[in-house]
């Protein structure tokens, strides 16, 4: 069975063990939340600038639909101003004008009555698209992809005529080309008012998809109307296997919003400097700490062994002194208590160890003797120790005393412990 030492020691190895590990769990826990804190960021800086980026694409669009208005103006300007036997013939070559821009796919000039000028084979949904387009307060018309066509986008503008009449001058757009291709996996959409997207670059071979853009990425409702409205950038969405960002950016002037998706894109360099820190930061103190404690459990087991070591060496003394049938006393004078081990109380007449004080201690010895007892102390602090025969106050034997000062000595100039054998 373990000694109380030897519990000790092993209790506290152990909680030494067990602070080790709570320290090592709190402080790893403070570095990765602070390591998820450094994530979000630059997280945060990935979605201002993934947003910087759709804010550029709509500035290109809006520039782009700026510079086929001022195409358009200048068409309605000049078909208006043409004599009226030129009419037909001005009108063909503003209309020939129109389509040299690589953004305008056709052109057309809507009569009264349903009559028709245009470069092409008139397609219907021009009329369809000048309808809404001058019914609307941007004169943009923008019809998504439905069974299996294809997007529709048009602007129209009213067109006095020679002779009073008001028609229409109204062109089709190309939108793919108002969005870049960048080929590095980024996806540029332009979509109208309900998030259908009417144009899409790098070109999908399947096509357009026909949901909402708010559909195809799970956005909330009021993710999708914040997108929508007034741009932004949301990141943590799931495309395939990986995460993307999704930033949208609305067209001045317009209900077109331009929307860019593409891979959540952390600077590499500096996430990798920053787990390099925050790592260093965790490694340094949990390798102290675990040095520290491995110190201290070796300072546990010295301190085990010596107790250990200690032990034995008053189990032998004890034994050595009870097979000698000696004792030991040991007088300390500052408090007057005496300490007498077990086998001198025996010899004594008495049941086991204790502490008396000296008057106890002395009256255990015949009454002719203390005053021996009494004067050899007085003596040690010159002769240097205590050499006397006393005879036991109530048993018929006699006690051989010795012993030495031990200790500090006191302003008369005695010891304040005396211990001895007997």
């Amino acid at each position: 069975m373990p000694s109380p030492g030897e519990s000790q020691a092993g209790s506290g190895v152990g909680w030494i063990i067990l602070s080790v590990i709570v320290f090592i769990s709190m402080f790893g826990g403070v570095i990765g939340y602070k390591v998820w804190q450094e994530r979000e960021v630059m997280l945060a800086e990935t979605e201002q600038s993934h947003a910087r980026e759709a804010a550029f694409l709509a500035e290109r669009a809006t520039a782009r639909l700026s510079e086929v208005r001022s195409t358009l103006n200048f068409a309605t300007t000049t078909i208006s101003s043409a004599a009226p036997d030129a009419f037909e013939a001005n009108a063909r070559a503003q209309l020939a004008f129109l389509v040299e821009s690589d953004i305008i796919t056709d052109s057309a000039l809507l009569l009264p009555g349903g009559e028709t000028l245009s470069i092409n084979a008139f397609d219907p949904r021009m009329r369809m698209a000048a309808d809404t387009a001058l019914a609307s307060d941007t004169g943009l018309s923008a019809t998504p992809a439905a069974n299996g066509g294809s997007p529709y986008i048009a602007l129209a503008q009213p067109v006095v005529l020679t002779d009073g009449r008001v028609g229409a001058l109204v062109v089709s757009l190309d939108a793919n080309s108002a969005l870049p291709d960048w080929g590095d996996g980024r996806i540029a959409m332009l979509t109208n008012r309900d998030g259908l997207v009417l144009a899409m670059r790098p070109e999908p071979t399947r096509g357009i998809f026909t949901e909402s853009v708010a559909t195809r990425f799970a956005l909330l409702n009021d993710q999708a109307a914040l997108l929508q409205n007034q741009g932004g950038a949301i990141s943590g969405l799931s495309i395939g296997n990986q995460d993307a960002t999704l930033s949208a950016s609305p067209i001045s002037g317009t209900d077109l919003t331009v929307y860019l998706v593409s891979a959540a894109r952390i600077d590499a360099s500096a996430w990798r400097r920053t787990q390099i820190l925050y790592g260093l930061l965790f490694i340094a103190p949990v390798i102290f700490a675990i040095g520290l404690g491995a110190a201290l459990s070796m300072q546990m087991r010295n301190l085990k062994a010596a107790r250990v070591a200690l032990g034995d060496s008053e189990r032998r003394f004890r034994l050595a002194i009870e097979g000698a049938r000696c004792g030991v006393w040991d007088w300390d004078r500052k408090s007057d208590t005496v300490y007498v081990t077990d086998s001198l109380a025996r010899i004594l007449g008495r049941d086991a160890a204790s502490v008396i004080s000296g008057q106890e201690f002395l009256a255990l010895f015949a009454r002719h003797d203390r005053e021996r007892m009494r004067a050899s102390i007085r003596g040690s602090s010159n002769s240097g120790d205590i050499d006397v025969e006393l005879q036991a106050a109530s048993l018929p034997i006699w006690v051989h005393m010795r012993g030495r000062p031990w200790g500090d000595s006191t302003t008369s100039g005695m010891s304040d412990r005396i211990v001895g054998v007997a």
